[in-house]
């Protein structure tokens, strides 16, 4: 195996690069001698390149080291102090010079980097995991195995197994020895593979052997060679996704359905790119799913791989971010950079073990040729966990950044990644240190996605220094013609309404156009009062604004005696952090407006604990003092709603123009008058059916009501009132 080394390059003197600077040559010097004759590439820090400095690529060659000079420029202003790292000289493996003779006198520390896996040898043994066909084995490394052994344990029973012809020494005196009856392919982390048959027996972890070891390029040196850190041959090793778990192991083929010659063309154009990027590789798998390409704009072509009976044998993983991130928590001024994944599925490669089984097959015509069969390397598009194992592995990848930086905000949907920090140069290094990262995951940053400036649009809201709106939206009214248009339709301005001053009551009509026929096709219209409602949401919408949060504010929260159903608000003095709204049905048939208020609270304190991890420090009701003391008295749900709250209950809604509605709903006010039985009083039994008829038994007499309600707990609150109003006239 030859080596390569890289030496690095100081700066001779303290030197600052103007933003955007023009390039500069920088003074600079080898920090340790070079032999003689040395060849190489001088490529620039990695970490000063992450911070925005560019350092050109310069090919070295029988030059004098006393007049070295670096070529840099400056996006951000940059500092470059005297005697730091510059740059590497990578030596070409071709240079004829001794290691031994040449690098012990240079007393070389850990900046001298080497090409090459280090490990230190210690008391703990040395394991390693390999993917064995479609499993993991973890193994022992050892460099007296002449072939591997796989401990009968990690051994499917699927696997055939044959008697050895040769006889195995070493393991003690084994009673029965088995091997693998056909030849296994084996990979690693790093893009090593090969084939093997080891043996098979009864011990605690499988081994691996030299057969393996050395086509991993594994060596052993001694410390007082050389000195390297723990880097490999391509700097940063492949990072995969997590394994996707199984719900059955038996294959799954889907014969490939014929395609067109023209789509042929295109399609195999398409694996040809897929092939040079990576993403796909040849594939022998027994699993088999169809393709199909669909037009895309510029008449390009799109491969969709048709996943669905793939989706149904995987296990789901549940919802990692179950709503939205919300820009409201970052504190108003601070500086904002966000950024965008490129191709992000694209760039996380599957885990090996399950990568066979995203296979599929290019048809040829007449079947005059065999399909031609590859497998994806990557997480497929329309694989249903895709999107979960992706937010966990960019997550991942920014796990060190967020540590390093617990008082900025990184807040990540998807592949969308928004950056937060008191300063510009602050979070200019915060990108800095986040790109570096996300480069070591294999992921891109899309250069021409990166926005600096207000407003920034992410999630669907554009952000400015201190407010936040909704992008704009347009709703076209010749396009709601049938139950699911109005369902898309009502779930966008439900998404919107944490920006709208617009209660549940102002939209009763638009919701009622729900109601009915329950099939998605099944024809409705807008009826003027609903069309009149429309125009009141587009006006919103036109002048909606929410705030970012003020540290230096407390918040506060204030329940607004709305049409309807009550209204919430978050907000600090003049200013809304979000409106909050209650859903336009409840699970109760019946709900009095005291019961919504009850839920309004649970739900400001749950929304106000996702947004900051803390309660609001008042919460204003639109109740008296006395009426609040004996809900405490009286009402578990009230109790419930404030459980663990230590704010102050305020019964004075802030003057605060923005928190007036134009109707205010009157709140009947439930009194108990007595807590045990009236002596002597009328006992009355009543009940209900869901058609609407209602029954009343007072003393001896019989009452039926006939009413139009079609809930039974509303008919025989109809029947209640009727008794009481005939008790009282009798």
């Amino acid at each position: 195996m030859r080596y390569s080394f890289r030496f690095p390059i100081i700066a001779t003197e303290s030197i600052v690069l103007k933003e955007k600077s023009e390039p500069t040559w920088i003074p600079a010097s080898f920090r340790f001698p070079v032999p003689q004759g040395a060849k190489g590439l001088i490529l620039g820090d990695p970490d000063l390149i992450a911070k925005g400095l560019e350092i050109f690529p310069t090919l070295f060659q029988d030059k004098e080291t006393n007049g070295l000079h670096i070529l840099a420029a400056a996006k951000p202003a940059f500092c470059i102090s005297k005697d730091n790292n510059l740059a590497y000289l990578t030596i070409f493996p071709e240079a004829d010079f001794s290691l031994k003779s040449k690098l012990q006198k240079s007393s070389l520390d850990s900046t001298a980097h080497g090409l090459f896996w280090s490990q230190k040898v210690t008391q703990d043994r040395m394991v390693m995991s390999l993917f064995v066909e479609d499993r993991v084995i973890s193994g022992i490394l050892d460099s007296g195995a002449d072939i591997s052994v796989i401990s009968a344990t990690d051994w499917p029973e699927s696997w055939e197994v044959i008697e050895p012809h040769q006889k195995l020494v070493g393991i003690g005196t084994p009673e029965h020895i088995l091997q693998s009856a056909n030849s296994l392919s084996w990979s690693d982390s790093e893009g090593h593979r090969g084939t093997f048959k080891p043996y098979v027996l009864d011990i605690a972890q499988s081994l691996w052997g030299r057969e393996v070891m050395s086509a991993m390029n594994i060596t052993l040196t001694t410390s007082d060679r050389l000195h390297t850190e723990f880097v490999g041959a391509a700097s940063v090793a492949p990072l995969f996704a997590d394994p996707i778990t199984w719900l059955s192991s038996k294959p799954i083929w889907i014969n490939q359905w014929p395609i067109s010659k023209e789509k042929l063309v295109h399609l195999e154009a398409i694996i040809q790119e897929q092939l040079r990027l990576g993403h796909i590789r040849e594939s022998n798998s027994p699993w088999n799913t169809p393709i199909f390409l669909v037009p895309k704009k510029a008449g390009k072509w799109r491969l969709v791989h048709d996943l669905r009976k793939i989706n149904e044998q995987l296990m789901d993983m549940g919802t990692r971010q179950p709503g939205l991130p919300s820009p409201g928590p970052i504190p108003i001024n601070w500086k904002l950079i966000v950024i965008d994944l490129k191709d992000c599925f694209f760039n996380i490669r599957l885990s090996p073990q399950d990568c066979h089984r995203f296979a599929f097959s290019v048809p040829s015509i007449n079947y005059g040729t065999p399909f031609k069969r590859f497998e994806w390397l990557c997480l497929p598009q329309g694989m249903r966990v895709s999107s979960c194992l992706c937010q966990k592995y960019v997550a991942h990848a920014l796990e060190k950044v967020r540590l390093e930086h617990v008082n900025y905000h990184i807040i990540q949907y998807v592949d969308d990644i928004l950056l937060a920090a008191p300063s510009s140069g602050e979070v200019e290094i915060l990108l800095a240190d986040a790109t570096k990262a996300l480069t070591a995951a294999n992921l891109v940053i899309s250069k021409e996605k990166i926005q600096t400036t207000p407003p920034y649009k992410y999630l669907g809201t554009l952000v400015y220094d201190q407010e936040i709106r909704p992008q704009k939206i347009e709703i076209r009214r010749d396009s709601l013609n049938t139950l699911n248009d109005f369902q898309k339709l009502l779930g966008d301005i439900n998404w919107l309404r944490p920006f709208l001053k617009i209660s549940t009551g102002q939209l009763e009509h638009l919701y009622a156009t729900l109601k009915g026929d329950a099939a998605l096709s099944s024809p409705r219209t807008l009826s003027p009062k609903a069309e009149e409602e429309l125009k009141v949401v587009e006006e919103a919408v036109s002048k909606a604004r929410v705030y970012r949060i003020d540290p230096s504010l407390p918040l506060i929260a204030s329940v607004l005696q709305t049409r309807y159903t009550p209204t919430g608000a978050l907000h600090q003095d003049q200013h809304i952090i979000e409106w909050i709204h209650l859903a336009n049905q409840q699970t109760k048939s019946l709900t009095s407006y005291l019961e919504l208020i009850i839920l309004l609270i649970t739900q400001i304190r749950k929304r106000a604990r996702q947004l900051t991890g803390i309660d609001p420090s008042t919460i204003h009701v639109p109740i008296t003092r006395e009426q609040v003391q004996n809900l405490f008295a009286q009402s578990l749900p009230w109790q419930i709603a404030f459980a663990d709250y230590t704010g102050q209950i305020d019964n004075h809604i802030p003057a605060n123009k923005i928190l007036q509605f134009v109707k205010l709903t009157p709140i009947i006010f439930p009194r108990m008058t007595s807590m045990h039985p009236l002596v002597d009083a009328v006992n009355v039994f009543t009940d209900a059916s869901k058609h609407g008829r209602a029954g009343a038994v007072v003393q001896d007499s019989t009452m039926l009501l006939d009413t139009t309600y079609g809930s039974p707990q509303k008919a025989e609150l109809a029947a209640v009132r009727s008794v009481l109003r005939d008790v009282v006239q009798a």
